[in-house]
């Protein structure tokens, strides 16, 4: 995510970064509700976006913590679940509105 490889090269303030992380998280986790309360006609499919979704939330959550506590070692790891956790909300979401067949 952006904001955390610009706060590990001192490009951001931590405060800056924290907030703009912590509004992540808060979207994703609305976004997550929106998604559970839908009913599509392949649950499986959408409860594979709403994990995937939660997962996101989660890691901004934690990218959060460590820049909050300044900890850039812990920042580093969530910056890397960031990235693997878009990966999956990226698949998850196409295969949530693949066309059915």
């Amino acid at each position: 995510m952006l904001v955390t490889d610009a706060w590990l090269s001192g490009a951001a303030p931590s405060h800056y970064a924290s907030s703009a992380l912590q509004s992540f998280a808060e979207t994703l986790a609305d976004a997550g509700r929106q998604v559970e309360s839908n009913s599509p006609s392949d649950p499986a499919k959408r409860d594979t976006l709403k994990a995937a979704v939660s997962r996101l939330s989660t890691a901004a959550s934690g990218a959060e913590s460590a820049v909050e506590a300044e900890q850039e070692a812990q920042a580093s790891r969530a910056r890397n679940e960031l990235r693997a956790a878009q990966a999956d909300l990226a698949t998850a979401y196409r295969g949530y509105f693949a066309p059915q067949r």
